[in-house]
C-alpha cells in the first residue's frame, strides 16, 4: 500500500482532535481526552477543539466547522494530523475542511479517526476499532510512524456551484430517506435507529424516477489530483438512462447505515466509485432482501446493479445525503478523486 507525506510547513508533533464535545452525554469529550493522553504519552502535543455552533446560530456545515477552520488559520504551521472524534458525520465535517484547505493552500494534512458515533461505517471499512479510543489512537500512532495512506474521496457538485466531499457514500433513494428520519431521532442509540427508520421508510417510501449519466471507470491514478484544478475532460463515453429505482447510491467504501455492506468489494484506494442501484421491489421482497445486505449476498439479486464509475450525473426529485449528513437535493454531479487525502486509518 502506498504512503504519502503531508506537503507544506508542518508541526511534526502537534495532533488536533476535533469533535462535538457536548454530544452523547460527554462520551465524545471523554474519548477525545483519552486519545489525547495516548498521543501525549508518545511524545506528541495535542489540542482538542469543540465543534458545537455558538448558541443561537444555525447548525450548518459552516458553523459546525468554524472552530476547526479558525484553528488551522491561527496555527503558524499545519499540525501533523487532524483527528475526528465521533462518527461518519464528524469525519465528513473534518474531511471537508481539510480538502478546502488543501485547495486553498496546497497543504495536505493527514486525517485520523477515533470512531465513537452511531454508524461508524468509515471505521468499519478500514477495520479501525470503534468505541475504543485507546486502540484507535494506537492505530493512528502506528500509521504516523509508517506514513499516511492516500484515500480516494467522492466530490459532489450542485448546479448552484456549491461542492462537498464524502468518504463513504452518497445516498439519493430510500437510504437517504432513512438517514433523514434517523437523524431526527435521539433514540434508539447506535445503528439500531437506522433499522427502525428503515422499517418506517419501507412502508412509506415509493420508488422515484432518476436520470443517470454514467462515465466508465478510468485506469487507477498513480498520484493525487490537483484539488484546485477543474475536473479534467473525460475520455470515456457516457451512458444516459432514465429509470425507476428504490435506492440510488454512489459508494466509495463498502457499507452505510451501520454495517449494510452495499458494495462489499469497494476499495477507497483503487481510484473507483461504485454506482449502486436497486430497482423497485415489493415491500415483502425488499424485507427478504434486506438481511442479505449485511452479508453481501445481495449482489447476486437481479434487481441489484453495481457499476464501477468515475463520474455520474444524477437528476430527479430527492434529498441527497453523504456520510449520513444532509447535502441538499438533486440534481448532483459526482466525481471520484483518487488519492484526495492522506489518512491514518
Amino acid at each position: 500500500m502506498n504512503t504519502v507525506q503531508a506537503s507544506g510547513p508542518v508541526d511534526a508533533r502537534l495532533i488536533l482532535l476535533v469533535g462535538d464535545l457536548t454530544a452523547k452525554n460527554g462520551r465524545i469529550a471523554r474519548a477525545a481526552r483519552t486519545a489525547a493522553a495516548v498521543f501525549r504519552a508518545n511524545g506528541y502535543s495535542t489540542q482538542i477543539l469543540g465543534t458545537q455552533p455558538p448558541e443561537g446560530e444555525p447548525g450548518t456545515m459552516a458553523t459546525w466547522s468554524a472552530s476547526l477552520r479558525h484553528a488551522l488559520t491561527d496555527l503558524a504551521e499545519a499540525p501533523c494530523a487532524v483527528v475526528a472524534v465521533g462518527g461518519d458525520g464528524m469525519a465528513h465535517l473534518v474531511l471537508n475542511v481539510l480538502l478546502d484547505r488543501a485547495a486553498e493552500r496546497g497543504t495536505r494534512i493527514p486525517f485520523g479517526l477515533v470512531p465513537c458515533g452511531s454508524g461508524n461505517d468509515l471505521a468499519r471499512h478500514w477495520g479501525t476499532p470503534h468505541d475504543d479510543p485507546e486502540a484507535a489512537a494506537g492505530r493512528i500512532l502506528r500509521r504516523l510512524d509508517l506514513g499516511p495512506v492516500p484515500m480516494d474521496l467522492g466530490r459532489v457538485r450542485f448546479d448552484d456551484g456549491s461542492t462537498a466531499w464524502f468518504a463513504t457514500a452518497l445516498c439519493a433513494g430510500i437510504d437517504a430517506a432513512v438517514n433523514q428520519r434517523a437523524n431526527r431521532w435521539k433514540r434508539p442509540a447506535g445503528s439500531l435507529k437506522y433499522l427502525f427508520a428503515l422499517a418506517v421508510e419501507v412502508v412509506r417510501h415509493p420508488p422515484h424516477i432518476y436520470g443517470l449519466a454514467v462515465t466508465p471507470t478510468p485506469e487507477p491514478s498513480e498520484s493525487p489530483r490537483d484539488l484546485s484544478a477543474p475536473t479534467p475532460e473525460r475520455t470515456g463515453s457516457s451512458s444516459l438512462q432514465c429509470r425507476e429505482a428504490l435506492m440510488v447510491n454512489v459508494a466509495n467504501t463498502s457499507s452505510i447505515g451501520g454495517g449494510l455492506r452495499i458494495v462489499p468489494e469497494a476499495d477507497p484506494t483503487d481510484g473507483r466509485l461504485h454506482l449502486f442501484v436497486v430497482d423497485p421491489l415489493t415491500r415483502l421482497r425488499f424485507l427478504r432482501l434486506f438481511p442479505s445486505i449485511y452479508t453481501g449476498d445481495h449482489v447476486s439479486v437481479r434487481q441489484v446493479e453495481i457499476t464501477p464509475v468515475s463520474h455520474v450525473r444524477i437528476t430527479g426529485q430527492h434529498v441527497v445525503y453523504a456520510d449520513g449528513e444532509p447535502l441538499g437535493e438533486l440534481p448532483v454531479t459526482v466525481d471520484g478523486v483518487p488519492g484526495a487525502v492522506p489518512v491514518l486509518l
